[in-house]
């Protein structure tokens, strides 16, 4: 068994408190965004495309962005650029979303298990969890 796959999900995820890495990611839509100078609280959404749980939570993504307008959610996802624009296209999505390897986010964020979400405020962690639905990423944020 593998180390990630004996850790405990408080485990999972940069630490509470820690600063996003100092990282340039290319949205979809080709718009650069610098992770550690992002202006406005973020939910930060980290799914695999290989993984059902995650794959069930993006119908929510929309809701989950309304509900909580006071931050800019993040879709970080597996998939390929075909599969980003069939998402956007269907959902009707107008966040950005990111195309990530599983390794990356692994190196880059900590994150071993999907779907995960890391709320940040100020470039800081401010939580994280697993989320599978609306309810979830609800309790999260308002844990805040």
């Amino acid at each position: 068994m593998s180390t990630s796959a004996n850790r405990k999900k408080e485990d999972v995820g940069l630490p509470v408190g820690s600063l996003l890495p100092s990282q340039k990611v290319k949205a979809y839509t080709g718009e650069l965004y610098q992770l550690d100078i992002l202006d406005k609280p973020q939910i930060m959404v980290f799914i695999s495309m290989y993984c059902s749980f995650c794959i069930d939570l993006l119908p929510h993504l929309s809701q989950i962005q309304q509900k909580h307008r006071d931050y800019q959610l993040m879709l970080f996802s597996t998939g390929d650029d075909d599969d980003h624009r069939d998402m956007i296209d269907y959902f009707k999505w107008d966040f950005p979303v990111f195309h990530m390897d599983q390794s990356e986010m692994e190196n880059w964020f900590d994150i071993t298990q999907m779907p995960f979400i890391l709320v940040t405020h100020r470039n800081k962690v401010i939580c994280k969890g697993v989320a599978y639905d609306v309810v979830g990423a609800s309790q999260l944020i308002l844990n805040v």
